[in-house]
């Protein structure tokens, strides 16, 4: 039995055990005061909840995201999470507290104390006390509302892009068919007389092939198969011109108010496309402002730096000139915005829209290289902000071209070679050419082709041909024409019109373009231009459309 210990030796491990606990109740507290320094520097927002829910500590970067303090929380349930975020939010802290395993990555929504909605990525662990028990609950919350939005935004420009790609070769395909119903309509109509009864009613349907060639139009701007005609133009000039046209053509209870930059620079545009974009939105706002309104149009210089481009995707760095279209009418519903720039999607009822409008703007902005957004209240109006990039050098300013066209002439025998898929469309140039004094021959592919002048190369005057065609397609089928008879005349016939491919076909060496559907005076007139075209140079050169 070991001997008791003396009052001395007593006092001396009172002693040694109060300093031992001072010494780890030091060091407790500058543990969680490191602790502490660690979540207070932390970048994303902490909270430190105790097993009820209540608040025991939030980081400055809390305060900055979601604007309270830790004063306005202590004790307190955090009023912050939406109605439709509570059952999965639940739902992750029962499985927390039942199984201990840390949450990550969980993707919510949080009201700010302004009552703003925030995306918000949410890491959550148990945090233990000094006994290992479970104390409470430790949540990272990351503000992702950009990169949600950058998401968002990529989506739809990827969308975007994929119903361009569809709209252009149905355009081009739809263009071919109208085509041979147009022409033949029009070869029936050289042969009747208008008193004839049938008369009318084949007009009718010239007149409804010609309004399938306008929505193909449309579809060709929205997917960007047609380049725009750029030239220097003041846009000031523009707006005001369209305003004149728009005076005419909305209701006189609507007010057309404009704020023009007097020093507003240069862009380079296409006159008739910003006058199609500036009607198109009019019109939308005259049909959102039914009982009247205000219609603004305002023009600004702007510069867009790597702020802004970093959360508008498509956009540029770079300086422009906005154009904002602002109306005061019944504004787009959110779960509509989305949507208002694809093809045939439209608000408006049966027979009051095709749904082209937005998205042929959408479609003449991209072709500019500029860029278009919008933002809109349900009641309250909807702005267009759109943004062309400035001319950087000094030009001369558009001046319109008023020449007239020349007469249409018939031919004298000519032997013309016309290349296209399209049987019953060769068939329908064939009559036409053969009415008007020509002798078409008929090639429905490009290796037909081919072969046919190599039989007659000194007796192809000119040749007709589409560009889009099984096989060796038309650009390969023309460098070679080009290449066995390199004084070939060639007329590019396209569904598609005048875009990027065309216009490299056209320096390659063709001689001209007509887009389909076309007029068969307009054809005719094309053909005997190139045939009576001598002594000049035929190839690199491109005739007004």
């Amino acid at each position: 039995m070991s001997p008791k210990p003396t009052y001395e030796e007593l006092e001396k491990r009172i002693a040694d055990l109060e300093r031992g606990a001072l010494e780890q109740a030091k060091e407790s507290k500058r543990v969680q005061e490191v602790y502490l320094s660690l979540l207070n520097s932390s970048a994303d927002a902490v909270v430190i909840y105790d097993l009820y829910g209540r608040t025991v500590h939030t980081s400055p970067a809390f305060t900055d995201l979601f604007g309270w303090t830790l004063q306005e929380l202590k004790g307190e349930l955090i009023p912050f999470v939406p109605e439709s975020e509570k059952d999965a939010t639940s739902e992750i802290i029962r499985d927390l507290l039942a199984s201990g395993k840390p949450c990550r990555n969980f993707e919510t929504r949080r009201y700010t104390k302004d009552r703003r909605l925030l995306d918000v990525s949410m890491a959550a662990s148990l945090y233990l006390d000094e006994e290992g028990n479970p104390a409470g609950v430790l949540s990272i919350l990351r503000d992702v509302s950009e990169k949600k939005l950058l998401e968002a935004q990529l989506l739809q420009a990827h969308k975007m892009e994929a119903v361009g790609t569809l709209a252009g070769g149905i355009s081009h395909d739809f263009n071919n068919i109208l085509q041979i119903i147009s022409g033949y309509v029009q070869i029936l109509l050289l042969n009747m007389s208008s008193s004839d009864p049938d008369y009318y009613k084949l007009q009718t349907i010239e007149k409804a092939a010609q309004k399938g060639s306008d929505l193909t139009k449309r579809l060709l701007i929205f997917s960007r198969k047609v380049e725009a005609e750029l030239r220097p133009v003041d846009l000031n000039h523009a707006v005001l011109q369209v305003v004149r046209l728009l005076e005419r053509t909305i209701p006189k209870m609507i007010q057309i108010e404009t704020n023009l930059a007097s020093d507003l620079r240069v862009i380079n545009a296409d006159p008739l496309q910003l006058e199609q974009i500036m009607m198109n939105l009019g019109v939308n706002a005259r049909d959102a402002m039914r009982e009247g309104g205000r219609l603004f149009l305002q023009t600004s210089n702007v510069a867009l730096d790597e702020t802004f481009c970093r959360t508008h995707v498509g956009s540029r760095v770079g300086e422009y000139v906005e154009l904002k279209i602002t109306d005061t009418g019944h504004g787009i519903k959110p779960e509509l915005q989305e949507h208002i720039f694809e093809p045939f999607f439209t608000t408006k009822g049966i027979g009051e829209g095709s749904g082209l409008g937005l998205a042929m703007v959408y479609g003449i902005v991209k072709n500019h290289g500029g860029y278009i957004n919008f933002e809109s209240i349900p009641g309250k109006g909807t702005s267009f902000h759109i943004y062309f990039p400035i001319l950087s050098v000094e030009a001369e300013l558009f001046v319109p071209d008023d020449r007239k066209k020349d007469e249409v002439l018939g031919g004298k025998g000519e032997r013309i070679l016309v290349v296209d898929d399209e049987v019953l469309l060769l068939e329908m140039v064939g009559d036409l050419l053969t009415r008007f004094g020509y002798v078409p021959i008929m090639a429905e592919s490009g290796e037909r082709a081919i072969e046919i002048l190599q039989g007659e190369k000194g007796l192809i005057d000119l040749v007709i041909m589409d560009l889009s065609m099984p096989g060796m397609g038309g650009y390969r089928c023309m460098k070679e024409m080009l290449g066995m008879k390199p004084d070939l005349k060639v007329i590019i016939a396209s569904g598609y019109s005048a875009n990027r491919n065309v216009r490299d076909t056209l320096k390659s060496g063709a001689s001209g373009f007509i887009a389909k559907p076309y007029h068969y005076n307009d054809m005719l007139r094309k053909i005997r231009e190139y045939l009576d075209w001598q002594g000049q140079e035929r190839r690199g050169n491109t005739l007004a459309l």
